[in-house]
């Protein structure tokens, strides 16, 4: 198959123009590489479009992770204040409390520092702080712990020494335990509740670009997510559990989205923050690709247009010595062949100038010599006959017959005149086809005479042809052979003759058709090649090309019982 279809491709490619091979030829060796060029760089834009993105998702993430963990350390320093302050510390650690005197000291100095704090500081909503000796609250901040020692977050607090930051019902938590290290106890919990929709916001919601955010705890479980994508399809979980499994690094293709995700660890929360955008960057990949496509688009018609220029002046001198070939080929050796250009084709070019130059010398030599010699023995075939004694005869038995009263006579005489006379033509060569077209009608009405009109005889004639050059005595052979080896040969059937001439385009077309014998095709078309004793189709042929050219000439059509026309064709040329 791979052999045929090679075969198949070379077979085409070898029966195209030159031009068009070169033309092929050029723009196979420029478009691969251009293409692939085209195809290299779009490839080296995506990657670098990509490497792009990429690094600013992780400078877009590490900047936000900053903010993040800057923003909880922040507010831990004043969760911390409070967790070491010395009055808290000393009030708490009393396990006799006084309270009104509590309250009193709450109420001078740590009250308004915290209103303070809470009020400039827009992260915290509610400070709490948990005692475990207290029975009652007291002021605005403190709470007895029993109520909360039982939850899992109170249990964290006190067995940790930093600062736990945790989500509960999408809020934001910060919990530390208030130890005395002195006396190596335990004697309650500072507990914030931060206001997490601002805190968030501020950090996460600021970015402009379209971009999600997800905060998982050390259990990798959501603990709060943020998205501004429009229209952003499918559960956050699902999209969660896939960044997971990548890693949260690098590329995302999911069924809702095409994604560029970056994850960091938030120390200061103990979280993993991961950051997805989408991945913008395939519009402009479908501007770079139409860019491309552009530029490698324009490049192959600027270079396409060269080749064509290129092709085309090369070509044209081809194309210029082929049209004077053809020419020559038609039989037109006159054609003027000549090059000033010194290269290959010009080479060519003056060598075929040269070979037509010498090709019309000894054609002129051959002519010439044969023109001759045809002329020498249809001019002996005519000075066999003494036309004055001739005409004197003919007409000395056309005046006897008249005497006689044998208009017949008189009629074969006056016939017999009218075709020598066209016959002999004064010694001249050529003749109006009209002429021609009389002394064949003489020697058909001679023919009836002779056959006692035992055949038909039909002439379809255009009248166009008649004021044409022809050479003489060219059809009265042609009618002869219908006669005698057509009709005479085809016995119990009445003959028919049918003469026709008709102009086609620049040719004038003679046929001489009989209803005879016929022949085989392959003996028909031997007869202009074959010598006669008399003047036969191949003098006739030869007399024709020698002065119409070798497109012109006698041949033959017949098939056994069809009968058999015989072909003159000559150019037409005024007479």
């Amino acid at each position: 198959m791979k052999q045929w279809f090679k075969r198949q491709v070379l077979e085409r490619f070898k029966h195209l123009k030159f031009r068009n091979k070169l033309i092929l030829s050029y723009v196979f060796v420029i478009i691969l590489p251009v293409t692939a060029l085209g195809v290299v760089s779009y490839r080296q834009s995506i990657d670098a479009l990509e490497q792009q993105m990429a690094a600013a998702t992780d400078n877009n993430l590490r900047q936000v992770a900053y903010s993040l963990s800057s923003r909880l350390d922040k507010n831990n320093e004043f969760i911390r204040f409070t967790a070491f302050c010395p009055y808290v510390m000393e009030e708490l650690s009393d396990s006799d409390i006084q309270w009104y005197e509590l309250s009193q000291r709450l109420n001078n100095y740590f009250e308004p520092l915290s209103w303070y704090n809470m009020s400039i500081n827009r992260d915290f909503r509610k400070l709490t702080i948990y005692a475990d000796y207290l029975t009652r609250p007291i002021g605005s901040f403190l709470e007895p712990s029993g109520a909360v020692q039982g939850e899992e977050w109170y249990r964290t607090a006190c067995a940790q020494s930093d600062t736990r930051w945790f989500f509960d019902g999408g809020e934001l938590y910060a919990s530390r335990r208030i130890y005395d290290s002195g006396a190596q106890v335990l004697i309650g919990v500072v507990h914030m509740r931060m206001n997490t929709e601002y805190l968030m916001g501020s950090v996460l919601r600021r970015q402009e670009a379209p971009c999600g955010f997800f905060l998982t705890d050390g259990e990798g479980s959501l603990v709060y997510h943020y998205t501004n994508i429009p229209g952003a399809a499918g559960e956050p979980e699902e999209l969660l559990r896939e960044l997971a499994e990548q890693g949260g690094e690098g590329r995302l293709r999911t069924a809702g989205g095409d994604y560029f995700c970056a994850s960091d660890f938030v120390e200061s929360g103990g979280w993993n923050l991961y950051y997805y955008t989408p991945s913008a960057y395939t519009q402009r990949a479908g501007v770079i690709l139409w860019y491309t496509i552009v530029t490698v688009a324009a490049c192959l018609a600027v270079m396409l247009l060269f080749v064509w220029l290129f092709s085309r002046t090369l070509v044209r001198r081809i194309d210029k010595l082929g049209q004077k070939m053809a020419l020559v080929e038609q039989g037109d050796l006159g054609v003027s062949i000549h090059s000033d250009s010194k290269d290959e084709i010009g080479q060519l070019t003056n060598g075929f100038g040269r070979m037509l130059r010498r090709v019309n010398e000894l054609i002129d030599q051959v002519y010439t010599s044969q023109i001759t010699q045809k002329d020498a023995e249809l001019k002996s075939l005519q000075s066999q006959i003494n036309p004055h004694f001739l005409y004197n005869t003919l007409s000395l038995i056309n005046w006897k017959a008249i005497e006689a009263d044998s208009p017949e006579i008189s009629r074969i005489a006056g016939l017999l005149s009218q075709f020598y006379r066209t016959s002999l033509n004064r010694g001249e060569n050529r003749i109006a086809v009209k002429g021609e077209l009389d002394n064949v009608r003489a020697y058909v009405e001679l023919q009836l005479v002779m056959h006692e009109y035992d055949f038909d005889v039909e002439y379809q004639v255009d009248e166009a042809v008649y004021d044409c050059a022809t050479v003489n005595f060219t059809l009265q052979p042609l009618v002869e052979n219908a006669i005698l080896h057509g009709i005479d040969e085809h016995e119990g059937v009445r003959g028919k003759l049918v003469i026709r001439a008709e102009v086609q385009g620049g040719d004038i077309l003679f046929a001489v058709s009989d209803n005879g014998v016929g022949m085989d095709p392959e003996f028909a078309a031997s007869l202009t090649a074959r010598e006669t004793a008399g003047y036969g189709l191949k003098n006739v042929n030869e007399r024709i090309k020698l002065v119409f050219g070798e497109a012109c000439g006698v041949y033959v059509e017949s098939r056994p019982g069809g009968g058999t026309t015989a072909f003159l064709r000559i150019r037409k040329r005024d007479f």
